[in-house]
Parts: C-alpha cells; structure tokens; sequence
C-alpha cells in the first residue's frame, strides 16, 4: 500500500513539473498553445531551436517533403493553380498545407453548420443570414407603393432594398432589371460630374437610369504595373465581373450590372449631349471615336473607339434618387493617400486597427467584419481603388456598404496587390459567414473560377473575363484563407472569427 502510494506521489510531481515546464516555455518564449502542440509534436520542444512563432513559422515555411492526405484532391488541384513569385521566398506548397490544417483545426472548434460539406455554395450563401435579410426592415419612402402589379422592374428593385442588403438574390427583378437594362430603349443621355473618369447616365423607356461606362481597351490588355492607381484607366467589364461575384458570394451589396453593345451613330449620337456629340471622330483606322467631357482621360489619345461603329458598355442600374434615400459616405479607413510622393498611414504602419476598432461608426460591432469584407471581395478583383464607404442614411451606421464603382478591378491576371488585406491582416478578424464561404470555395468540389464562368455566361458581353483573371480568383482566394491561417496561429478561435446574424 504504501509503495503504491508513494509511486502515484511520484506520477503527480511529474505531471506537476511537465506542466511547469510547458507553460514556462509557452510565456517566457511567446509561443501561442498552437504552435506549442506542433512543435511538441514534431519533437522541437527540447532543441531550444525556437525562440518565438516567428522562428518557427520561417522555418516552417522552407522546403520539406509534402504531407498531403490521400485522395486531398482539393489540395492536388490548388497546389497546380498556384504560381510561385520569385519574389516570395515562402514555400506555397507549405501555405496550402498550413491551410488544411487550419480546416481540420476548425472542426474541433465546431465551427462547420451540420449540412456544410453536403451543401454548395448558392445553398450555404442563402443560408447564411438569409432570415436576418428577409426579414430587415426595407426604406420608408416606398412604404405607400402597396400595388405592384404595374410597377417597372427598376423600382420594384428599389422597393426591395433592405437594412442589410442591397438587393435580394432571389427577387425575380434582378433578373428583370438586367434584362431590361440589356434591350429598352435608351431615350436620353447625361453627363455626370461624380468620378474623375467619363461615364453618362443612360435613362430606358421604362424610367429606369443606368450608369454606363464605354469600354475602352479589350479585355485582353493588363493595366500598366508603372501607373498609380490613380492613374489607371476604368475596366467596363470588371463592373459586371463585380455584380456577379458579389451575388456569387452572397454579399449582395453592389449594384446590378450588365454588359450590352450600342450604336454610336444611332443610339449614342442623336441622345448625347453636345459635350459627347461634339467630339465624336473617325479614327485613322475608318472606325467611330468619342471622348467626351471628364476630368481625366478625356481627349483624342483616350478615346473610346468603336468597330467600326458598335461599341461594348457596361450598365448599372441606379440607387434610388437622394430624396427617397439618402446616402452617407465618408472615407474609409484604408484609404490610399492617392500621392506620388507619400504613403497612407496604415501603408506603413500596422497599427491602424487600434485606433479605429473604438471608435464610432466602427465599434458598433458590423461595420468594421463589413469592411473586411469589402477588402476581401476586392482583393479577388484586384481592386485598389476603395476610397469611401457609402450607406443608406435612414439605416444608420449598422446597415452595410454599398459597393458601387468597381471598374479598376481585374486589371492584372499575374499579381496580386497584398496591400488590399490590410485590413484582415492588421485586425486579425473575420466574420464567421465570410470565412465559411471561402473554406467551401477552397475545399471543392466547386471552384470560384468556374462558378463565375458560369455567372457570367448569360452576359451579352460574355465572355466578360478571359482564363487569365478568372484563375487568378481560385489563387486569391488561397491567399486570403494564408491570412487567416496566420492570425489563427497567433490569436485565439473567438478573437478572429467572429459570429453574427450576417
């Protein structure tokens, strides 16, 4: 008896001293429990070899032999997308390892809803905070519209504009405002003073507006990696790639949009203002220019040409006027400086988050996960260009952002602009929903590259995107889930991912 009391004291002292042991390294050293168990796990804990996760991720990041699972088809498939920068000394074999891991990491956190791996991606993004949309209160100056039998698409679209989202996905007048947008009649034409590029508010036979954006080059030339943002020239087709993307992923924040072709000669010339009229011109090559009235990019050397006289616009359906809804906008947080000579803050300082989370509109617990969307969404279409955030006034600040002006996306197939992740990188947070959608993206059997070849395949324009900028989503899309695998091995669960009604 007493021997086996005296051996279970032993046992205890043990037990006791381990996990002494352990927790003096994981303070003393500053490794988070996750890499501590890997690293007991791969048998480092006694080298002394790391100091703290930085060590340790560097040198996890180096060449090693692949330990992929059998059948990890998802794996096999991404690792062939994914292109090596010669400029990234990162193995990104090992990030889409570390990716997997993550995946699996995150059953144990039940963090996947029952039906997630039985389900695609339209069903979990109606899923997803669907009740919460439904049933968000719409905006007060349609209240009184109670028939609508005899109304047009355009305004039932607007009647339909709730609390959190733009437009329902399932509303039979998207489709129909597409359509409509895509065949009436264009009965007038109008300058606009917003934005520095040109662009003319189209008004249909039905009363409903556009905003039209004429394309300028094809869809084959990249944006010229020497010019600043401000300096890049809009893409007509990345506004329709961004409706369909954003309705791909369930956001559903930006305005519909659709591609068609017009006639300079007999749509465009006898509707437009004389500051259109006045510069139409045939190009040495025999076909119709224009170049309109703007403050940038408005003259012979950028005008819009068409073949010989049709050319390819992109429309967007218009918000409701201002005195139905009003809207507030104000300059995100992440906002480039726009100057040659200097840098924003956040560009070389990672400290942005700190002062913002606390701070009003941001702390109210929505708007800063949304703007993390955003940053994410135009992450996948290259989007440098989000300066402000708009709302609808009468929701106030815990409503979303409407995420109109996307034309300075898919500029550039081969690279990908990290800058756009600040805001996920330096805030290490992501809400729950968004996160989700990316892991079934990344997880397969569905690519975001084919789904959104097939979104897009109804377009007049179609095919609005070549090969090129449609990998470079499922590459993007990778990188993203790289940037949450950090903050997971450095944060706990509940401070990265954050769950809501959205």
């Amino acid at each position: 008896m007493w021997t086996w009391s005296r051996s279970l004291k032993k046992l205890l002292r043990s037990v006791v001293l381990i996990g002494c042991f352990l927790a003096f390294i994981l303070f003393t050293k500053k490794l988070s429990p996750i890499t501590l168990w890997e690293l007991i796990r791969e048998n480092h804990i006694l080298t002394g070899r790391y100091k703290n996760n930085t060590a340790y991720e560097k040198d996890r990041a180096l060449p090693k032999q692949s330990h992929e699972r059998d059948g990890s088809v998802a794996l096999t498939t991404l690792k062939s997308q994914i292109s090596i920068s010669p400029k990234n000394e990162i193995n990104e074999q090992m990030r889409v390892e570390k990716i997997d891991k993550m995946i699996e990491r995150l059953r144990f956190e039940n963090f996947y809803p029952p039906t997630f791996w039985n389900t695609s991606l339209t069903q979990l993004t109606r899923q997803l905070g669907g009740r919460t949309r439904r049933t968000a209160k719409t905006l007060t100056g349609y209240a009184n519209y109670t028939n609508k039998n005899n109304l047009p698409s355009w305004k039932l679209l607007h009647m339909n504009i709730r609390q959190y989202s733009l437009y329902d996905p399932d509303d039979p007048s998207v489709e129909i405002t597409l359509r409509d947008m895509a065949n009436l009649r264009i009965i007038s034409a109008e300058t606009t003073k917003s934005g520095t590029e040109f662009k003319l508010i189209f008004k249909f036979s039905n009363g409903g507006q556009a905003m039209m954006k004429p394309m300028r080059y094809s869809r084959e030339v990249e944006a010229d990696e020497n010019r600043y943002i401000f300096d890049d020239m809009e893409r007509h087709v990345a506004e329709i790639a961004a409706f369909q993307l954003d309705k791909l992923l369930g956001f559903y924040r930006v305005p519909p949009t659709v591609g068609r072709r017009i006639n300079i000669t007999s749509e465009l010339k006898p509707i437009s203002p004389t500051s259109v009229t006045d510069t139409i011109f045939t190009s040495p090559a025999g076909n119709l220019c224009f170049y309109g009235k703007c403050k940038k990019f408005c003259d012979h050397a950028h005008a819009f040409c068409g073949h010989p006289d049709t050319i390819e616009i992109s429309l967007q359906s218009f918000l409701p006027p201002e005195n139905t809804a009003r809207r507030k906008s104000w300059s995100q947080p992440w906002r480039r400086s726009y100057s040659k000579k200097r840098k924003a803050y956040w560009e070389t300082n990672d400290d942005m988050c700190q002062f913002i989370r606390n701070e009003t509109p941001y702390n109210n617990s929505k708007l800063l996960k949304d703007i993390i969307d955003v940053h994410t969404f135009d992450f996948l279409t290259g989007n440098k260009d989000r300066h402000n955030i708009a709302i609808f006034e009468e929701f106030g600040d815990y409503s979303f952002p409407i995420l109109y002006d996307n034309g300075r996306g898919f500029g550039r197939q081969t690279y990908d602009a990290m800058s756009i992740l600040a805001p996920l990188r330096q805030c290490c947070l992501i809400r729950k929903s968004t996160l989700l959608k990316y892991i079934k993206l990344y997880m397969g059997p569905e690519r975001l590259s084919s789904l959104m070849e097939k979104a897009l395949e109804s377009d007049p324009l179609a095919p609005v995107l070549i090969q090129g900028h449609l990998n470079a989503l499922d590459r993007r899309l990778v990188k993203i889930l790289q940037a949450v695998e950090l903050c997971l091995a450095t944060y706990a669960f509940d401070d990265v991912i954050v769950s809501d009604d959205f």
